[in-house]
């Protein structure tokens, strides 16, 4: 009997119906992994035949979840029709990704080589728009730019969803920026340092210089410095990128600055002072006007990062690469430097670098009227804080230059603003500099040099040149005693209880008495590291308590964890003494008690019961 050709193709329908509805079920059904593969193959055909794409998609991750899940053979065939569905669905970069896998596995034999490549070179275009785009969107919401789609504000998970695209198209920028994402967390995602570390994998394995940079950092913060060194020196025997990829070129360009602090550190590494100027000087060959690594090869001679055995500062040559990153050949004339550097710029930090060497005669005769001009001539509107400060100790003392008290004022007010970040590599030099110029600004605010006479705000800013010396700290007491208004008023009490019997006021003004004595022979703190037990108590003059060991017991501290007046105060006594301690208010800035408020007199009563020597 012949059956008719309509009636065929409903019973093929039916059983379409029925396999489709059958493939989705049929895991609930419990069905072996094997019969779950075909079904869902079997279904993936007829739409592939139909050219059916937008419903074939959806089945190629279920069939490759069964295959992987259950460690079934796969049919490299299964990757082609997979790119070709996402190449008529216009998905280039799935295209790409599941064609170039094709292409892996069947190599040129196979049966869909010829296709996959011409389909490969026909989104290749596409495929690179595509990342660009995911990664111009990424970027924008990473750094909070505004972009094409409107305004944006830094948003992590949102940029980190657009670098996951661009990452398994294989972008490897995409996977450092994840990499970034999740080592900061914040911003909508969890910091997590290890998934951090898996996206830089990614990229460090195909030498991509921004995973490799960033891959070292982490394991930097980590404290794993050999396996950030190991990654810093493979970046410097990469090609250089060249400067058109200015992001890649400042991170490959850092990697051999990183590697050589590294080495002048000995971290990561054994320390080499050799090694870290032949990385430098590398670096310094290969580009036209590394102005930075010149000053940095000035830093590493002059030993301004000095640890260690490192060998003594060799001044002379410090100043000769500070020449070279200064040019000072072109002091005054931008032509001369364009002449010499095209990109007309000028490294700053060497100019003040070897401007102090010409103010002090370090490595260079001393000269200040060279270092003003390598100063610029303290144009005040175009040098940055530390320029600010030696222009303006130049003006001050007269030192190169007429002395010009209100330029100078104007100079050093710039200067007190500097604010070094903590743990870069010039933090102690950048906080020398703020301490100094607060110093000599208070001068000139004390003695209404180039300023209105303003001794409050002198006493201010010599607080904040407190660690400068001794002779600071002193004329603050003497300041104070003229403008700080609640120093003064405690000054009354202070004198009747110093003249009280048996009341001793030691040099920094602290005041006490003894309650009980131990024996002459007991053991005395003599360091700060040694442990003391003690009882305490801490009041204010009105009587309130405001910290008290009574009710919980004996407290066990260094003395050179306390405030200055606890440890003074600690270091008077043996033990089984028993002393009542009046301490002032100190208006140099230090030794606040919580609870006290600021400004007022604390009492101390401390009872001294045994010492435990410092052992180290």
């Amino acid at each position: 009997m012949k059956i008719s050709k309509p009636v065929l193709q409903m019973a093929r329908a039916v059983i379409l119906i029925f396999c489709a509805v059958f493939a989705q079920q049929a895991h609930a059904l419990d069905l072996p992994p094997e019969a779950q593969r075909d079904l869902l193959i079997t279904q993936l055909a007829e739409h592939l035949k139909n050219e059916r794409w937008k419903e074939a998609y959806p089945l190629f991750p279920k069939i490759e979840a069964i295959l992987a899940g259950h460690n079934l053979p796969q049919d490299p065939s299964l990757f082609f029709y997979k790119g070709e569905t996402a190449y008529k669905l216009d998905k280039p970069g799935e295209a790409q990704s599941a064609l170039a896998r094709y292409i892996k596995i069947a190599g040129s034999g196979g049966k869909f080589y010829t296709r996959s490549l011409k389909m490969i070179g026909e989104i290749q275009p596409k495929v690179a728009q595509q990342e660009w785009d995911l990664i111009r969107e990424g970027r924008a919401y990473y750094f909070g730019l505004r972009n094409q789609s409107g305004g944006s504000k830094v948003d992590y998970k949102k940029a980190k969803d657009y670098f996951e695209q661009a990452a398994a198209m294989g972008n490897t920028e995409a996977a450092c920026f994840l990499g970034l994402i999740y080592r900061q967390g914040n911003y909508g995602v969890k910091a997590d340092r290890q998934k951090a570390l898996e996206w830089f994998e990614r990229g460090i394995r195909k030498k991509d210089i921004c995973a490799m940079f960033e891959g070292a950092n982490t394991y930097y913060s980590m404290r794993k410095y050999e396996d950030a060194q190991k990654l810093l020196l493979q970046i410097v025997v990469l090609p250089d990128p060249g400067w058109d990829n200015h992001i890649y070129a400042r991170l490959y360009r850092d990697s051999y600055h990183n590697a050589a602090l590294n080495f002048l550190r000995g971290l990561g590494s054994k320390q080499s002072f050799a090694n870290a100027v032949k990385l430098l000087k590398q670096y310094a060959d290969k580009q036209g006007w590394p102005q930075t690594t010149w000053t940095l090869l000035g830093e590493a001679y002059e030993n301004l990062n000095q640890i260690g055995n490192l060998p003594k500062p060799d001044y002379a040559e410090a100043a000769r690469w500070y020449r070279k990153a200064a040019q000072e050949e072109c002091i005054g004339n931008q032509s001369c430097i364009e002449k010499s550097d095209p990109t007309g710029l000028v490294d700053h930090t060497s100019r003040s670098r070897l401007a102090v060497m010409y103010l002090e005669g370090r490595g260079v005769a001393k000269n200040p009227k060279q270092a003003l001009k390598l100063l610029k001539y303290c144009e005040i509107s175009d040098i940055g804080y530390t320029e600010s400060y030696y222009c303006g100790l130049m003006h001050k003392e007269g030192l190169g230059v007429e002395p010009d008290f209100d330029f100078a004022a104007e100079l050093l007010a710039k200067a007190v603003h500097i604010r070094p970040l903590f743990g870069s590599q010039n933090y102690s030099h950048g906080n020398k500099i703020k301490i100094l110029a607060n110093y000599h600004y208070a001068e000139l605010l004390e003695l209404g040099l180039g300023v209105d006479k303003d001794l409050k705000k002198a006493l201010e800013h010599y607080k904040q040149a407190i660690n400068l010396n001794e002779e600071v700290r002193a004329k603050i007491l003497e300041l104070a005693a003229q403008v700080d208004e609640q120093y003064i008023a405690n000054m009354p009490y202070l004198e009747r209880n110093g003249k009280r019997a048996g009341v001793i006021t030691t040099e920094t003004g602290l005041q006490y008495e003894y309650v009980n004595r131990g024996a002459d022979n007991s053991m005395q703190p003599k360091g700060l590291l040694d442990q003391v037990t003690v009882h305490y108590t801490i009041s204010r003059t009105n009587g309130e308590v405001v910290d008290s060991t009574a009710t919980r017991g004996p407290a066990k501290f260094n003395p050179g964890s306390l405030v200055w007046s606890f440890r003074e105060a600690l270091l008077l006594m043996r033990v089984g003494d028993k002393i009542k301690v009046t301490v002032p208010y100190d208006p140099t800035g230090g030794g606040y008690l919580r609870g006290i408020p600021k400004g007022e007199i604390s009492l101390y009563e401390i009872e001294l019961l045994k010492v435990d020597p410092y052992q180290g």
